[in-house]
């Protein structure tokens, strides 16, 4: 009897230390696991970073074009306006004190004659508005 005691015991210990191992087993698995999921999870982070910076060298090129035609386009307009000026510059330069003399007499006279035109108006502006408010 005291044989199936002894066994008994040796089976108890024999059980505790599977027990244990079992849960060293477990542990051992819930952290494989947890491993395995933040490998899934890393994977699927560079995942979103490469599409990320995928896009984002897209619209850098993108805009490095846009950026290059504008270039082009502010060239071509300060040619154009150097053009324009080099023009104003001879048209100014063309011009001669007597020109300008000229046309400022031509100025004069037209507005004398405009003034005259309106002092022969006033008569019969006045009598129109006293007509109405009369």
């Amino acid at each position: 009897m005291q044989d199936l005691v002894e066994l008994e015991r040796r089976i108890a210990r024999a059980l505790e230390r599977i027990g244990t191992a079992a849960q060293s087993l477990q542990g051992d698995a819930a952290e494989s696991r947890a491993v395995q999921e933040e490998r899934e999870v890393n994977a699927q982070l560079a995942e979103r970073l490469r599409v990320v910076k995928e896009k984002s060298s897209e619209r850098i090129e993108a805009l490095e074009a846009e950026v290059a035609s504008l270039s082009e386009q502010l060239e071509t307009l300060r040619a154009a306006a150097g053009e324009l000026h080099e023009q104003l510059s001879q048209m100014r330069g063309d011009t001669t004190p007597a020109e300008i003399q000229s046309l400022q007499a031509l100025r004069a006279s037209d507005r004398a004659e405009l003034d005259s035109i309106l002092s022969a108006l006033e008569p019969h502006v006045s009598k129109a508005e006293d007509a109405q408010h009369g």
